[in-house]
């Protein structure tokens, strides 16, 4: 059975090693988060920062526009500075709109 990851794989793997090489620690996209009903449509990405879990969700969307450039994009609007700056909840919607929770 396809999983909706699959066509977007490296695009993940490139960004998980891009928030570990930023200082994000455990970065890790577990499967019982990609199985939240509320977020089907985004691959949510989990790290740790400061002993205090982060999330980067990212809508397949976005993911499947960006199979070159995403981590590129993420780099230009500092990511992952917002991530360890205290916002523990970023999402990337499909057309590249950021929701940043505290």
């Amino acid at each position: 059975m396809r999983t909706p990851d699959e066509a977007v794989r490296p695009q993940i793997e490139a960004i998980k090693a891009h928030l570990a090489a930023e200082g994000l620690a455990d970065v890790d996209d577990p499967r019982e988060l990609q199985l939240k009903v509320f977020d089907r449509n985004r691959h949510t990405i989990r790290a740790t920062f400061k002993r205090t879990a982060r999330f980067l969700r990212l809508d397949y969307g976005w993911l499947s526009d960006h199979p070159k450039d995403a981590v590129a994009w993420l780099q230009e609007r500092e990511i992952a500075k917002s991530l360890k700056a205290g916002d523990y909840d970023i999402t990337i919607h499909a057309k590249g709109t950021i929701e940043a929770k505290l």
